[in-house]
C-alpha cells in the first residue's frame, strides 16, 4: 500500500478541524452571554419583578436622589424574576457596566440586585465606594437587614432597609447626613490587638482562673463540700 505522506498542509487541516469543533461546542455559551439584553432602567428603582410596593419605591427614590445630590454616588436598585442564564454576579456586573450608575469618571455607583424567583441577590460596588463598602460590611448589611425580611417574603422591607444601610455608609464616607437615615456607628480607629499579645493574655487568664478554681476547691473541701451540705432545700 502507498504510505501516507504527512505534510504541513495536512497538520494544518487537522488543527483547523479541531479548532472548529471547539468553537462549535462553545457557541451556545457565547450566544447566551450575547443574547442577554438588559431592559432600560426605570429610574433609581427598577422593579421589573414587581415586588416593591409603591410607597417603598417613593421612599427609595427620594433617598437615592438625596444621596446623589449630596455625594454624586448612586444606588441602582434592580429586581428581576431571574438572571438566567447568567449568575447574579454576572448580571449585576452587566448592569453596572451598561447603566453606569454614579458620577461620571468617579465609579461611585452601587448595584443592588434581587432575583425573586431565583431567591438570590447580589450587591456590587464601584471602586469609588469600595473603601466605604468592603465585602465584610456588605455581608453584614445583607445578614442584618436584608435576608431576615426576604425569608419572611417581605421584599419591600428588606430592600428598603438594605438600601438605607448602604446609603448611610456612603454618606458617612463623604461626611454628609441623609434625611431620615440614622448614621452608622463611627468606624473604629483602634488598631487590632497583636495576635501574640492576645495569645499571651489568654495563657495568663487561663492560669489565673485555674489557680482560682484550685483555691475554691480547697476552701470548699475544708468546709465539708461547700454551702449545700444537706443536699439542698427541704
Amino acid at each position: 500500500r502507498p504510505s501516507t505522506i504527512v505534510t504541513p498542509f495536512t497538520v494544518t487541516m487537522k488543527s483547523l478541524r479541531t479548532l472548529l469543533v471547539v468553537c462549535l461546542l462553545l457557541t451556545p455559551f457565547v450566544s447566551w452571554a450575547e443574547e442577554v439584553v438588559l431592559p432600560q432602567p426605570q429610574g433609581f428603582v427598577s422593579d421589573f419583578a414587581g415586588v416593591i410596593d409603591q410607597p417603598t419605591q417613593r421612599r427609595l427614590t427620594n433617598l437615592i436622589r438625596e444621596l446623589q445630590e449630596k455625594t454624586g454616588a448612586e444606588i441602582a436598585v434592580v429586581t428581576v424574576e431571574t438572571t438566567q442564564p447568567l449568575t447574579t454576579f454576572d448580571y449585576a456586573l452587566k448592569i453596572a457596566e451598561t447603566w453606569k450608575p454614579g458620577a461620571k469618571g468617579k465609579d461611585n455607583g452601587v448595584v443592588f440586585l434581587v432575583a425573586s424567583k431565583d431567591r438570590k441577590m447580589f450587591v456590587t460596588t464601584g471602586y469609588g465606594v469600595e473603601g466605604m463598602l468592603p465585602d465584610g460590611k456588605v455581608g453584614a448589611i445583607q445578614d442584618q437587614y436584608i435576608v431576615p425580611a426576604f425569608r419572611q417574603g417581605n421584599y419591600s422591607q428588606g430592600i428598603l432597609a438594605g438600601t438605607q444601610a448602604i446609603a448611610a455608609e456612603i454618606a458617612q464616607g463623604y461626611g454628609v447626613t441623609l434625611t431620615g437615615v440614622p448614621s452608622p456607628r463611627p468606624r473604629s480607629t483602634k488598631a487590632p490587638m497583636d495576635p501574640l499579645l492576645l495569645f499571651l493574655l489568654l495563657i495568663f487568664l487561663f492560669f489565673v482562673f485555674s489557680s482560682f478554681a484550685r483555691a475554691n476547691r480547697r476552701r470548699y473541701n475544708r468546709y465539708g463540700g461547700g454551702i449545700y451540705n444537706d443536699g439542698g432545700y427541704g
